[in-house]
C-alpha cells in the first residue's frame, strides 16, 4: 500500500512515453529532459527516464529504460485544462500491466473520475468510476503534480499547505494528500524543497518516508525526486530511488517553465 502510493506520486511529477524498442543512445539524443534514478542510499543506477515535450511545452511522453538500454516501460499523457488533471496511460513491459486515469465529463461539477486498469497477460480489463471529488480544483492526476506545484508556487513559499485529491490508478482509490514546503537538508544552493504526504494519520504511518522534491528557484524546475519510484523493475517491486533530472542548456522559449499563481 505505502509503496503504491509513493510510486504513483513519482509518476505524477514529470512523466510520458516513446517509440517501442528504441535504444538508449537514440532516446538520449532526442529527449529534452533526462532523469537518472539511483537506488536509495547508493550509486547504483536503477533506470533512466527520457521525457519529451509537445509543441505547447508540456511533457507528453516518457520512456523508461534499464541501465543496459532495454525498454522497461512507457507512458503517454494528454493535457487539457487545468494542467493538473491530465489523462494518462502507462505500460510496464516487465509486469504486463497497462493502467491509466481519465476524467469523465459530467453534466454538473464536480466531475466523477473513471479509473481503468488493464492486464495484458490475461486480456482482462477493470474499470471503476469513483465518487465525485470534494473540490474539483484540488484534483491532481499523475504528472499534473508538477504544474500544480508551479501554479501554487508563491502560496507554498509562504508556508501555505495545499490539500489535494489524488487518484491511485492501481487500486481505484481517491487519496487525500498534502503538499507543503519543507527544509532542504542538502542539495545545491538556490533551491526550494517540498514534501508530499497523506492527509491521514494511518496512511502516514504506512508511508514511513514521505516524498521529497527539490526545485530550482529560477524557473521552478524539478531537480531531484526522493521516494518510491513509479515503475516496477523486473522483480515486480517499486524501488526506493533518488532521481536527478537534467535539462537542456538552452531550452526554447515555448518550453520554458513559468510560475503562475492560480486564481483562488
Amino acid at each position: 500500500m505505502s509503496c503504491a502510493i509513493a510510486g504513483w506520486l513519482a509518476a505524477a511529477l514529470l512523466h510520458i512515453p516513446a517509440a517501442l524498442g528504441a535504444g538508449a543512445a537514440s532516446q538520449s539524443a532526442a529527449a529534452e529532459i533526462v532523469g537518472e534514478a539511483f537506488l536509495a542510499g547508493s550509486d547504483q543506477l536503477a533506470y533512466r527516464e527520457y521525457l519529451y515535450r509537445n509543441t505547447q511545452g508540456h511533457i507528453h511522453r516518457v520512456v523508461y529504460e534499464l541501465p543496459d538500454g532495454s525498454l522497461l516501460a512507457e507512458k503517454t499523457l494528454a493535457f487539457g485544462e487545468p494542467l493538473s488533471q491530465p489523462s494518462f496511460r502507462q505500460q510496464n513491459y516487465f509486469t504486463g500491466r497497462v493502467i491509466g486515469v481519465d476524467v469523465v465529463p459530467a453534466e454538473s461539477a464536480p466531475a466523477p473520475l473513471q479509473v481503468a486498469m488493464y492486464h495484458h497477460a490475461t486480456g482482462e480489463a477493470m474499470q471503476r468510476t469513483l465518487a465525485p471529488v470534494s473540490d474539483q480544483r484540488s484534483l491532481v492526476i499523475d504528472a499534473g503534480f508538477d504544474p500544480f506545484i508551479r501554479s501554487k508556487w508563491y502560496s507554498l513559499l509562504q508556508g501555505q499547505k495545499q490539500a489535494i485529491q489524488f487518484p491511485l490508478a492501481s487500486s481505484g482509490r481517491l487519496l487525500d494528500m498534502v503538499v507543503a514546503k519543507t527544509r532542504c537538508a542538502d542539495g545545491p544552493a538556490q533551491t526550494t524543497c517540498f514534501r508530499i504526504y497523506p492527509d491521514s494519520m494511518l496512511l502516514n504511518l504506512l508511508l514511513r518516508d514521505p516524498v521529497h522534491l527539490v526545485y530550482e528557484n529560477s524557473g521552478a524546475r524539478l531537480l531531484t525526486y526522493r521516494g518510491v519510484g513509479n515503475v516496477a523493475l523486473a522483480d515486480g517491486q517499486l524501488p526506493r530511488v533518488e532521481i536527478h533530472y537534467r535539462y537542456p542548456d538552452e531550452p526554447d522559449a515555448a518550453a520554458q517553465m513559468t510560475v503562475i499563481e492560480a486564481a483562488q
